[in-house]
């Protein structure tokens, strides 16, 4: 009796492990899962625009994201904002890195019918399991690329191979009213215009990644399908909760010129959109999301 309940046992642990060690159902099939430092964090800049948009033919655009059940039209108008991968240093801490500093968002003022308030909770570097509320959005950002003027001597060159666009997600932003109280924070940062010391004083923007999709007027008149255009999110986990920051530094004097689906041919850098950004005002932190 003795001796048939150890073989017994062997035989169940004998099972056990194989279990352990073959592979679950699908397990290649599934996505690693995300990580905060997939995406970058931004230093944003309020901008005016020195040229006029430069589309094709747009007829109609529409967007759809987490808080969004169904793809929602909206007017575009005038961009309000450039954002630039940013290195973020916290005194006692590991510098935070760029780690796409090709790709940039360039932010546009939308208007749509939409009116809906979302409660939501996030938690990123600088806050765990906040919580906020979200009013109706204000901005569609879109992922670009962007050059800065060389004092007198104008623009670069083109470099041969730009950063594909693709590489980072459209995001729909929502102006913010947080829950709790926040606790400033003194940081240092650095992007491709110069380096600041600011004071970092609470949340002030959501955005999401968002799917857009473009639907262009047809070549002829009363064409029953029109053709559209529609651009996935890259990291539908990955949200930005973007900081009020302060600081004493000036505007970065820097001219640029940026190019988007929205404003540019590629590699005619004359139709880029110039503009002029103003001092930073905001720090977007990659950030988990979850609506409530």
């Amino acid at each position: 009796m003795k001796y048939r309940l150890i073989r017994a046992v062997k035989a169940t642990l004998a099972v056990a492990l194989l279990s352990s060690l073959a592979p679950t159902a699908n397990s290649a099939d599934l996505p690693p899962s995300p990580r905060l430092s997939d995406l970058d964090h931004f230093l944003c800049y309020p901008v005016k625009s020195g040229s006029q948009l430069y589309t094709p033919d747009i007829q109609q655009v529409t967007v759809r994201d987490q808080f969004l059940p169904i793809n929602l039209g909206i007017k575009v108008n005038e961009p309000d904002m450039l954002c630039n991968p940013v290195t973020k240093t916290i005194k006692g801490k590991l510098p935070t890195p760029r780690e796409r500093p090709g790709l940039h968002l360039f932010c546009y003022d939308i208007t749509h019918q939409a009116s809906a308030v979302y409660g939501f909770k996030y938690d990123n570097q600088f806050q765990e399991a906040a919580t906020a509320k979200a009013d109706p959005m204000k901005q569609l950002c879109l992922p670009s690329h962007k050059q800065k003027r060389k004092n007198e001597e104008g623009f670069p060159a083109l470099p041969p191979k730009l950063p594909l666009l693709s590489g980072l997600s459209h995001f729909t932003c929502y102006p913010v009213r947080p829950d709790m109280i926040f606790n400033k924070k003194n940081i240092k940062l650095e992007d491709q215009f110069k380096e600041y010391t600011v004071d970092v004083t609470g949340p002030v923007r959501l955005c999401n990644p968002a799917k857009k999709r473009v639907t262009f007027r047809p070549p002829n008149p009363g064409q029953p399908n029109p053709p559209r255009k529609s651009y996935n999110w890259v990291t539908p986990t990955l949200h930005l909760v973007c900081y009020r920051i302060t600081s004493k530094a000036a505007a970065p004097g820097a001219r640029t010129r940026v190019h988007n689906q929205f404003d540019g041919r590629p590699r005619a850098p004359g139709t880029w959109r110039t503009a002029t950004p103003g001092a930073p005002t905001e720090l977007c932190l990659p950030s988990y999301k979850q609506k409530t």
